[in-house]
């Protein structure tokens, strides 16, 4: 997926990571497995963000330096806001591919387009709203 995040387009995989990149989110985040870890960046959790910050910082090539530095140009919230448009346009692409191969016309397409029956898998990892949801 492209992330666009602070001027800087990023062109992650998360199914490429290493089993010692996971290990080191699981570990970072004290989560139980990736799923937990998936839920977490769901809920806009901080830690979570920062792993996903550093995991897609190595994949781009740059040094991430250890997974538990605080890298000051890390805004969770705005990654947050990136990883969920970037998976919004990865969805809209699989479904508009979806219908091309089918002979649809992509705009026409219903919620069921998006259902395991229609051959388009779809992974959540970050919110599905704008944000997290702030106290109060």
């Amino acid at each position: 997926m492209k992330i666009g995040y602070r001027g800087k387009v990023y062109d992650f995989d998360f199914a490429a990571l290493t089993v010692e990149e996971c290990e080191e989110i699981e570990k970072f985040c004290s989560a139980r497995g990736l799923g937990d870890w998936s839920n977490m960046l769901t809920a806009g959790n901080t830690k979570a963000l920062q792993a996903a910050w550093w995991v897609i910082r190595r994949h781009a090539g740059e040094d991430a330096g250890q997974i538990s530095r605080r890298d000051p140009a890390l805004l969770p919230i705005a990654l947050n806001e990136a990883l969920v448009a970037a998976e919004k346009a990865e969805v809209e692409a699989q479904l508009a591919a979806a219908a091309a191969e089918a002979g649809a016309d992509p705009t026409s397409l219903t919620a069921e387009a998006g259902s395991p029956a229609s051959g388009v898998t779809t992974t959540t990892l970050a919110g599905a709203g704008s944000g997290p949801s702030l106290p109060g």
